[in-house]
């Protein structure tokens, strides 16, 4: 596994490198990508918090430096004064192309010299670590909760 730790770190200094042309470090690029993808949508800040799986102090991190940036604008749904609504600005969009260029030359450079066969045993063999860290994931909730409903019930009484 630290190999996988030492694959991820490198990729992320790689990719801060390429972005750093857009201004934009990984991580806002990853913001922005899923802003892409889900543009016909209405995208909450919380969305994007719960799908890239980060904190709420570090999402409003990001998206405090990609509105001050004007990539992004954000603003309050008038239903609920709790979420807000993240869109994409017109500078945000100009950067689309650039940034999945940027996003596919990583990729293409990661994987120079495998086949395309070993390309698809690698990702089976990620999707099966990823499930096993899901399942271990839910495991650790479920026991948690079971605890917090131990610590109530024996309050209780």
């Amino acid at each position: 596994m630290r190999i996988l730790r030492y694959v991820y770190n490198q990729m992320e200094r790689c990719r801060n490198a390429d972005f750093d042309a857009l201004g934009i470090t990984s991580s806002q690029a990853s913001v922005m990508m899923y802003l892409f993808k889900n543009r016909k949508l209405e995208v909450t800040q919380q969305n994007v918090q719960a799908a890239l799986k980060l904190s709420h102090p570090t999402i409003t991190g990001l998206m405090q430096r990609l509105e001050a940036k004007g990539f992004i604008s954000r603003s309050t749904n008038p239903n609920d004064c709790r979420r807000k609504c993240v869109t994409l600005t017109d500078k945000g969009c100009e950067i689309e192309r650039s940034l999945k260029t940027n996003t596919k030359g990583m990729e293409d450079r990661a994987l120079v010299g495998l086949s395309g066969d070993e390309i698809k045993t690698f990702e089976r063999c990620l999707c099966t670590i990823a499930e096993n860290l899901k399942k271990e994931e839910e495991n650790i909730s479920t026991q948690r909760l079971i605890r917090e409903m131990k610590h109530r019930t024996q309050r209780t009484r």
